[in-house]
């Protein structure tokens, strides 16, 4: 009798001894797919930090180009204006010196 409860408790023990290694084994399991998850998120988040960078670059430069469209415009109007201003002169001065010559 001792022999089988030996037998019976050797059993139970065992079983045990399985239950406890299958949980162990779900709780390692389960540490690792919290730890892929983890690294997963991480990379999205460098991800996702990479494509906000790279649009910040694009809009600065963007930006940047449409000022120096602006500056290049109002260049043009500038010289176009200082021409302009030649121009008149020019036919001031020619018209000056055609009154002159007349008075002569």
């Amino acid at each position: 009798m001792c022999e089988e409860r030996a037998h019976q408790d050797q059993r139970r023990l065992d079983e045990l001894n399985q239950k406890i290694a299958a949980k162990e084994k779900k709780v390692r399991e389960e540490r690792t797919r919290i730890k892929a998850e983890e690294r997963a998120h991480q990379q999205k988040m460098r991800d996702e930090a990479a494509a906000l960078d790279a649009r910040l670059i694009e809009e600065k430069a963007a930006h940047q180009q449409r000022l120096q469209e602006e500056e290049r415009k109002q260049n043009e109007k500038t010289a176009q204006a200082l021409d302009e201003q030649r121009r008149e002169q020019s036919a001031a001065e020619e018209a000056a010196k055609a009154e002159g010559a007349d008075l002569d």
